[in-house]
């Protein structure tokens, strides 16, 4: 294939950058990943950092995401819910009735330990199934009930409105929006193919297949009742008045 043969020169010319700005790529720390989801035998490609070979891996944690060569993010979503089971132990031990923090520093609390958490690349994992992101409800249904006090039996919907908190499929949904206003904008090189994205009756025809990001937000606007979705172009600035150089002179004689 032709891309294989590209990659050694693609890195070479990586290594010789590095070396010119005196940066030093760790051979133990590069880790090589095959996005793939073809069944038959497909030998992984061998390629050379520094004269190491570097090792082919099918799963990996980049910037805290754990990343498996199928992009299934069943992992993730498990090792996350663990990290949030642990914080709602925190969540319950201060949320004492006689001594506990009151409903504010909890709710403080419940934003940086879990919400943040579940906010960050939330645009990448929320591409996997939905009954794999119905298990992260639970969690946030348990967070809100530990900071408002609310009975187990209290219906969910009272929840969200007792602590006006959003479902996490409409923070979701945010972030996505938010994602694709920064990459829609005109002068971003991914502008074109969040605009026109490609592929669309394949996605369409194959829907096992996780479509890319162009087509999930055309399917979230249109949910929102969002029609146009041309980002508006950002304005220049005007220039700051130190920009003019021109000095005038007064003769208060």
């Amino acid at each position: 294939m032709s891309f294989v043969r590209q990659i050694p020169t693609a890195i070479s010319r990586i290594t010789e950058w590095a070396d010119k700005k005196r940066f030093v790529f760790s051979v133990s720390k590069t880790k090589c990943m095959h996005f793939c989801r073809r069944q038959g035998l497909h030998p992984d490609p061998e390629m050379l950092l520094n004269g190491n070979v570097i090792p082919v891996v099918s799963e990996e944690t980049f910037l805290r995401v754990l990343l498996n060569s199928k992009l299934a993010f069943r992992l993730h979503v498990s090792n996350l819910k663990k990290k949030f089971n642990k914080a709602l132990d925190l969540l319950k031990v201060i949320s004492s009735k006689s001594w506990g923090a009151d409903y504010f520093s909890l709710q403080k609390i419940y934003k940086s330990l879990i919400l943040s958490k579940l906010d960050y690349c939330s645009i990448v994992y929320g591409s996997v199934a939905k009954t794999v992101l119905q298990s992260l409800d639970s969690v946030h249904h348990q967070g809100l009930r530990i900071i408002s006090g609310a009975f187990r039996t209290s219906p969910v919907q009272s929840l969200y409105v007792i602590t006006g908190e959003l479902l996490l499929q409409l923070r979701r949904d945010k972030q996505c929006i938010k994602y694709f206003k920064v990459k829609g904008n005109r002068r971003h090189p991914m502008c074109d193919r969040m605009l026109n994205p490609i592929f669309g009756l394949l996605y369409a025809n194959k829907p096992s297949c996780i479509p890319p990001f162009g087509h999930r937000i055309r399917e979230i606007l249109s949910c929102h009742s969002i029609e146009s979705i041309m980002p508006l172009p950002e304005e220049e600035p005007p220039p700051p008045p130190w920009s003019n150089f021109n000095i005038c002179t007064i003769d208060v004689t």
